[in-house]
This record gives structure tokens, sequence and C-alpha cells, in this order.
């Protein structure tokens, strides 16, 4: 599902950024578009934007979603709505492009493309978990509905998986939707923030390798290390292990899951880091790394920070 943002024009009609308002009044075209706003929206719902038009400039903001020339200080009211102008067979299409070429040519990626290959969570990823999620049976934790190969969301997956497992060719691929794992992450990254105003916390998409036969019990209950961890996998932490790298995480099992974790101060861990130290500034430090420089392996020690969000299963 994607979001395009208007504003009211002077006569009282809602006009796409980047297109002339209901007047016509070329000098006032704002030159940043609807699909730029949102991307900025994605990094910071709290920010104030400075946009312009070839005859004025506006300040954006979205706390009060009002659009105020700097010059005359007008206001005008703004709106994010679902954009239904793209079918799904287009963002299909799109999608397969970007996941047939992933293997060869890397240059074909987008910057948000590169950045998830990173592991960093950017509008790529947010494109997927914020769909409609599946519906929960009653008397069950959670859901998982298989994707259709011909769905979007099964080329986008792809996609995500192809840079770094170039031949993945995975027989089914899986969308959790698990609440109460999802609030208790936003509850504890609320609360990480608020504890910790000076981390820059980020929510990192990455993945998990395990046997298949742990699919239901990490879908209801969150990834243990200590039921689905491996024997030979503790090198940087005894806690939960996920990579940017989904080659990486294939060699643990025939399923990856794709997570969302949260990452915020990070030092290099051993096999016997059990939780990791707080900083010089008595900070704690949430994850350890393979390597802080160029992190690979990510180690997690509370179930909080991170949870399941697709599964690819091979």
């Amino acid at each position: 599902m994607g979001y395009k943002w208007q504003f009211k024009d002077e006569h009282g009609k809602w006009i796409d950024y980047g297109k002339v308002s209901s007047g016509n009044i070329q000098a006032c075209t704002v030159t940043a578009s609807s699909e730029a706003i949102e991307r900025a929206f994605a990094k910071n719902p709290k920010a104030r934007l400075l946009i312009k038009s070839p005859a004025h400039q506006y300040r954006l903001d979205f706390n009060t979603m009002k659009q105020t020339n700097l010059r005359t200080q007008v206001t005008r009211d703004v709106r994010r709505v679902v954009d239904n102008s793209s079918t799904n067979v287009s963002l299909f299409n799109q999608a397969r492009r970007v996941a047939d070429n992933a293997s060869t040519n890397v240059s074909l990626f987008n910057q948000a493309s590169i950045n998830t290959i990173m592991g960093i969570t950017t509008s790529f990823l947010k494109t997927l978990i914020e769909d409609e999620p599946p519906q929960i049976p009653n008397g069950q934790k959670c859901s998982t509905v298989s994707i259709a190969p011909n769905h979007v969301d099964y080329a986008k997956v792809l996609a995500f998986l192809k840079p770094t497992l170039p031949n993945c060719n995975p027989k089914s691929i899986f969308k959790i939707n698990n609440p109460y794992l999802k609030t208790a992450f936003e509850n504890k990254t609320a609360q990480l923030q608020s504890q910790y105003p000076t981390v820059q916390y980020r929510v990192h998409g990455l993945f998990h390798g395990t046997s298949s036969k742990n699919i239901q019990a990490i879908a209801e209950e969150n990834i243990d290390w200590r039921l689905h961890g491996s024997c030979i996998g503790q090198k940087y932490g005894r806690g939960a292990y996920f990579s940017n790298q989904a080659s990486e995480s294939r060699l643990y099992g025939d399923t990856i899951f794709i997570c969302n974790v949260l990452v915020g101060l990070t030092t290099t861990g051993d096999s016997n880091t059990i939780k990791p130290p707080k900083d010089g500034s008595n900070r704690l430090i949430d994850t350890t790394v393979n390597d802080t420089a160029n992190p690979r392996i990510f180690v997690k020690y509370d179930s909080q920070e991170y949870f399941p969000v697709y599964y690819a299963l091979f």
C-alpha cells in the first residue's frame, strides 16, 4: 500500500504535490513530489520540511499537517492519503525486475535498495509490513498467510533476499501477523528512545536462519536462542543471531525469517558475552556484532527488540 501527499488549494480542492493547483498558477506549483515528501515522512514523521515553488518558499509541518507560505504566512491544510493509482500488477512488475536483476547488476538498485542490503529498514521494507496484515483466527496468537508467487509482496521479498542470496528460489513465502510481538517491540523502542535520547536507534531489516521445525514457535513466541539457536552459533555473544546477508542465514537451515530488529549502540561480541556492558556514558549497549565498522552479524539479548515479519521456506 502506497501513500500520496496533497494540499487544499485556494478553491478548496485537494491537489497532489508536484501538480498545478485548480487555479492553474504555475509559479506556485511546488517542485517537491508527493513521493519525495513521503520518503521524508517515513524518515521522520515529526519533521518540518522546506519546500519551494518558482515564486515562493513554504514550510510543511508533519505535526500540524499545515503548509505555510514563508513570505505571506498563508497556511493550507495538508493530508496523507492512500494512493490507489498504482495497480498491484505494475508494482509486481517493478519489484520483479529488481529481483531478477539483483544477482547480475547491483547498479540497477536505487539508494533505498542499497540501504536495505546494508540492513537498514527503508521504505522498501516498510511497504511490505504496512500492508493490511493477515487476520488472526479466534483462539490463536498470530496468523501466517502464504503469498502467491504473482503477488507484489512475493516479488518484493525476493528483491530483499537476492542481493545477498542471488540464486535463491524459495518454495514458498509467508507473511506473519503477531500484534503482541509488534506491540512489545514498539513499546521497547519508545522506552529506549526516551531513556537514552542521545542514541540514534534504527530499525533494521535483518535475516535469521533456522530449521522449518521452528516456524510455528517463532511466529507465536519470537526467536529464543536457547530454543532455536545453533550449538555453533554463539561466537559473538549468547543471544539471538541476525545477519544482513541472506546467504549467511541460509547456512543455518531451510527457513529464513525477515525480521525488524532495533539497533542502537553496538560493540564487538565474543563467546563469553552474556549481556553487553554499558558504554563510557553509562548508556546501554543493546547489540553485539562481528565488526563495528562493517557489521555482518548482529546479536540481540532482549526479545522485545526484534520480531519476525516474513519467512521464506527453501
